[in-house]
């Protein structure tokens, strides 16, 4: 399960990993990316209750810190061409 900061139902990796933890499937897991945790300034410490076995990849990203909001912009932003073109 990969999640994203800006995700209208799943945005945390700690929400991502209780729905992991629930299916309970050996071939379900996490994938974490570095910006997603960081970005709403998430404690990484937080992903050591997670079994390393169930985080199937990580990617560790830079970007500048910036606010949420800017990153609801761009999604609504998206969305909206998202739209228009299906």
């Amino acid at each position: 399960m990969r999640l994203s900061a800006w995700g209208k139902h799943i945005n945390d990796h700690r929400d991502a990993w209780e729905i992991v933890r629930r299916a309970d499937h050996s071939n379900v897991g996490l994938i974490l990316d570095s910006f997603h945790t960081l970005s709403r300034k998430i404690d990484p410490a937080t992903i050591r209750s997670i079994p390393g076995d169930k985080i199937f990849f990580v990617q560790l990203a830079d970007a500048p810190l910036i606010e949420m909001d800017l990153l609801l912009l761009v999604t609504l932003i998206s969305e909206t061409c998202r739209a228009r073109v299906i």
